[in-house]
């Protein structure tokens, strides 16, 4: 069926691959990213109606004309490639191009314009990936387009929809991808883990997917560096995980010490419940203590002493007690106590 705003009277090749690839840099196959990028909507832990949604993408009539939004990681061209397939599948011809490509922009709208005035047997299709990096002309120019040919699917893309022109805004539909949680990272990881066979605790999944600002990209990447950098996994620690991660240990004690210094208890507790947290023991946080002191110019010779001989009781009676947690943070308070002026600390008994 000749669609009535097509003029040419060519008809477009409905098999040849109109996308322009040249911004791309894809994964090695062998990579993790490349091994385990998502084929299929129903490996994007999607909800069913953001799914449907996905899928009227496809239809020509009535034509769609949707921004899939989403944030850096989450697959916006994972989607726009799941589109593009099902399409070619259709033999509707498809019209690609990335709206970073600032210097070849202008070409590619050129382009666009012949290909929305060419013939098509099986319909047509735009596919924009990054329409918000358009600059303001450009979208105004699009959004002719999408109002002029209005029997063609306008699918795009963008990370943000605050730098989107009004008159393109008010003619299309915005797809949110809502973001992935923590607990889809970690069956994300898990997966990853169990495929390669690689024997790294649950726990040290956690703290990667914790560490990783909620971004699939730098959570694979993470797991890849782990795999290759630790061939045994029983050399894995929580230590070299944080490191893995950007996690500066040292730094958080030093911040632990100087909140002492400031007598803030409340968010020195706050320091250690994050190293417990990310799976550091109690006894490792007073090994610890006691290196920076050991290392450390700041404090008198006296102070030096007098903490690490408060840290080296505590850490005697550490594996007597039942509430280890709450034993810490009684150190942390006779450490403070003892940093005031004419503090004297108490027996840790």
């Amino acid at each position: 069926m000749e669609p009535t705003e097509c003029t040419a009277d060519t008809t477009a090749d409905t098999t040849a691959d109109t996308t322009d690839r040249s911004h791309q840099s894809p994964p090695s196959a062998n990579s993790f990213m490349g091994k385990f990028k998502p084929t299929e909507l129903t490996e994007m832990y999607l909800d069913e109606a953001t799914q449907r949604t996905i899928e009227r993408c496809i239809a020509q009539s009535p034509a769609q004309r949707t921004i899939i939004r989403a944030d850096i990681g989450r697959g916006k061209s994972i989607i726009l490639d799941w589109v593009q397939l099902r399409a070619t599948k259709l033999q509707i011809a498809v019209f690609r191009f990335d709206g970073r490509r600032n210097l070849n922009i202008q070409k590619y709208m050129d382009d666009m314009a012949v290909f929305c005035k060419s013939v098509s047997l099986h319909g047509k299709m735009i596919i924009i990936d990054n329409v918000d990096s358009m600059n303001t002309g450009h979208q105004l120019t699009l959004s002719r387009y999408i109002l002029t040919y209005t029997k063609i699917p306008f699918i795009m893309a963008a990370t943000t929809t605050y730098n989107l022109e009004t008159s393109l805004r008010s003619i299309i539909d915005i797809a949110e991808i809502p973001p992935y949680t923590a607990a889809d990272h970690f069956q994300i990881a898990s997966h990853i883990v169990e495929t390669m066979s690689f024997n790294i605790s649950a726990a040290h999944i956690r703290h990667i997917v914790a560490l990783s600002n909620n971004n699939t990209r730098i959570i694979i990447g993470r797991l890849e560096y782990a795999y290759f950098a630790f061939k045994r996994p029983e050399t894995i620690s929580t230590t070299d995980i944080l490191a893995i991660c950007g996690f500066d240990e040292h730094a958080q004690i030093t911040e632990i010490f100087q909140l002492i210094a400031e007598t803030d208890f409340s968010e020195a507790i706050h320091c250690i419940d994050r190293l417990m947290d990310f799976g550091i023991s109690n006894s490792d946080i007073l090994a610890n203590f006691t290196e920076f002191l050991h290392h450390q110019s700041t404090y008198s010779v006296d102070t030096t002493c007098r903490y690490i001989s408060i840290i080296g009781r505590y850490s005697i009676h550490l594996h007597t007690k039942h509430d280890t947690k709450l034993f810490v943070f009684a150190m942390i308070g006779e450490l403070i106590d003892c940093s005031t002026v004419g503090g004297s600390g108490s027996s840790g008994e």
